[in-house]
């Protein structure tokens, strides 16, 4: 009965499951058999049986439960490096319309993508590499970087570069993660 929780009931399991059963039946009849005072040996095993199965079921959901509430972070990672080719920038393009202003236009939508791509390839970048990344002019950028970080997409770290903040990671995993190896 100890073993009972450990059986796994896909494949072969079920028929160990009831070869187990099977052997302990045998048993609890033959304790019922050779003792006059035990009436309820039959009972107490089956019971015992149950429980066990019920347990192990318990814990099998458990499992289940476990995994599907695990997040993505617990699951896949971020590539080293993701191309920068126009199929994985459009794919973040698209993304990105949920999480900027529905103002925005798709010319804002693409330059973020790159930016948000180039800055997690590089790991961090100063204000200039920022703007370079974009493509901005000196004043554009100053009006940009503002709402950068206002729609938590990039955040400052002192001195003075900048990177991906946790909403931004989120976003680029869901797009471009890799399953990690269990």
């Amino acid at each position: 009965m100890e073993t009972l929780p450990q059986i796994n009931v896909d494949g072969n399991g079920g028929a160990l499951l009831y070869s187990v059963f099977e052997k302990g039946l045998i048993k609890a009849l033959e304790h019922y058999i050779n003792s006059d005072a035990v009436q309820n040996s039959l009972y107490k095993f089956y019971a015992d049986f149950e429980d066990a199965v019920a347990e192990r079921n318990s814990d099998a959901s458990k499992i289940k439960e476990a995994m599907a509430n695990a997040s993505l972070e617990d699951t896949h990672s971020l590539p080293v490096a993701i191309p920068l080719e126009r199929v994985f920038i459009n794919r973040l393009h698209i993304a990105l319309r949920v999480h900027l202003p529905r103002r925005a236009g798709k010319g804002v939508h693409r330059t973020v993508a790159n930016e948000l791509l180039l800055l997690h390839n590089a790991g961090k970048a100063t204000g200039a590499e920022l703007r370079g990344f974009g493509g901005l002019s000196v004043a554009g950028f100053a009006k940009h970087l503002p709402n950068l970080i206002r729609n938590g997409l990039v955040k400052k770290q002192p001195p003075s570069n900048y990177v991906l903040t946790d909403k931004s990671k989120h976003i680029l995993l869901e797009l471009f993660g890799v399953k990690k190896a269990e």
